[in-house]
Protein backbone atom coordinates (compact mmCIF):
# COMPACT_ATOMS: atom_id res chain seq x y z
CA UNK A 1 0.00 0.00 0.00
CA UNK A 2 1.14 3.05 -1.21
CA UNK A 3 -0.09 6.03 1.15
CA UNK A 4 -1.50 9.21 -0.32
CA UNK A 5 -0.75 12.94 1.87
CA UNK A 6 -2.27 16.07 1.01
CA UNK A 7 -1.78 19.34 3.08
CA UNK A 8 -3.15 19.04 6.50
CA UNK A 9 -3.11 15.23 6.31
CA UNK A 10 -1.37 12.95 8.52
CA UNK A 11 -0.35 9.25 7.81
CA UNK A 12 1.67 6.78 8.43
CA UNK A 13 3.39 3.54 6.70
CA UNK A 14 4.82 0.04 7.95
CA UNK A 15 7.49 -0.70 5.44
CA UNK A 16 11.36 0.89 5.25
CA UNK A 17 11.63 2.44 2.26
CA UNK A 18 8.46 3.40 1.62
CA UNK A 19 6.66 5.12 -1.41
CA UNK A 20 4.87 8.06 -0.84
CA UNK A 21 2.19 10.19 -3.24
CA UNK A 22 0.98 13.34 -2.52
CA UNK A 23 -2.69 14.98 -3.39
CA UNK A 24 -1.41 18.35 -4.87
CA UNK A 25 -4.20 21.11 -4.20
CA UNK A 26 -6.04 22.67 -7.29
CA UNK A 27 -4.93 25.46 -8.98
CA UNK A 28 -3.11 26.63 -11.81
CA UNK A 29 0.09 25.77 -12.97
CA UNK A 30 2.98 23.88 -10.74
CA UNK A 31 4.13 23.76 -7.19
CA UNK A 32 7.26 23.58 -5.57
CA UNK A 33 7.09 20.41 -2.52
CA UNK A 34 9.27 20.21 0.29
CA UNK A 35 9.98 17.28 2.65
CA UNK A 36 11.68 18.51 5.99
CA UNK A 37 12.61 21.92 3.99
CA UNK A 38 14.41 20.24 1.50
CA UNK A 39 12.91 20.43 -1.80
CA UNK A 40 11.90 17.19 -3.46
CA UNK A 41 10.47 18.13 -6.94
CA UNK A 42 7.89 20.43 -8.70
CA UNK A 43 4.65 18.99 -9.63
CA UNK A 44 1.48 20.08 -11.42
CA UNK A 45 -1.52 21.61 -9.53
CA UNK A 46 -4.70 19.31 -9.06
CA UNK A 47 -2.25 16.52 -9.35
CA UNK A 48 -1.15 12.89 -7.54
CA UNK A 49 2.82 13.62 -7.37
CA UNK A 50 5.15 9.99 -6.25
CA UNK A 51 7.37 12.12 -4.08
CA UNK A 52 9.26 8.61 -3.87
CA UNK A 53 10.75 6.19 -1.82
CA UNK A 54 10.98 8.01 2.08
CA UNK A 55 13.21 5.58 4.78
CA UNK A 56 12.44 5.43 8.69
CA UNK A 57 15.77 7.12 9.58
CA UNK A 58 14.68 10.44 8.45
CA UNK A 59 10.76 9.95 10.09
CA UNK A 60 8.91 11.68 10.38
CA UNK A 61 8.44 14.12 7.21
CA UNK A 62 6.44 17.43 6.96
CA UNK A 63 5.52 18.29 3.32
CA UNK A 64 5.03 21.77 2.73
CA UNK A 65 4.32 23.62 -0.49
CA UNK A 66 6.35 27.06 -0.94
CA UNK A 67 4.19 29.81 -1.06
CA UNK A 68 0.78 28.38 -0.05
CA UNK A 69 -0.47 29.15 3.31
CA UNK A 70 -1.66 25.66 4.08
CA UNK A 71 -0.77 22.95 6.87
CA UNK A 72 2.04 20.88 6.09
CA UNK A 73 1.15 17.22 5.82
CA UNK A 74 2.84 14.92 8.35
CA UNK A 75 4.49 11.38 7.32
CA UNK A 76 5.63 8.55 9.75
CA UNK A 77 7.26 5.44 8.84
CA UNK A 78 6.59 3.04 12.06
CA UNK A 79 6.29 -0.41 12.40
CA UNK A 80 8.80 -3.61 13.40
CA UNK A 81 11.41 -4.15 10.68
Amino acid sequence: MTPTVRPGKTAACYSDPCAVMFAMPPGKGSYRVRANNQVVGTYPAGQVANLGNCFRENSPFTFTIDGMDAKPAIFYIQGNF
